[in-house]
């Protein structure tokens, strides 16, 4: 199975996980990407941190050779999923 990385982007600064997450294929990617957003701005506003804040920030999410596959801003998966806020690579 291949192997993704949920790099976070906070403007000029990229948070790097240790661990990749197995995942199948673009689809299985983009769905965890969008649950994993709405954990993560969710988080972040019961942390205290300001709406603007959170919805700034996006996953950068990269295969096994550093290949950016996918760019999900927070704020997609906080909206309706129908509007075009998802840039896909592949």
């Amino acid at each position: 199975m291949p192997l993704f990385f949920f790099n976070v982007r906070d403007r000029e600064h990229l948070a790097r996980p240790t661990e990749p997450i197995d995942l199948p294929d673009m689809a299985a990617v983009r769905s965890e990407a969008l649950a994993a957003g709405r954990e993560a701005v969710v988080e972040l506003l019961r942390s205290g941190a300001p709406l603007e804040e959170a919805m700034r920030r996006e996953y950068e999410i990269t295969d096994e050779t550093g290949q950016i596959v996918l760019t999900l801003p927070y704020a997609a998966s906080v909206r309706d999923p129908s509007e075009d806020w998802i840039k896909e690579i592949r």
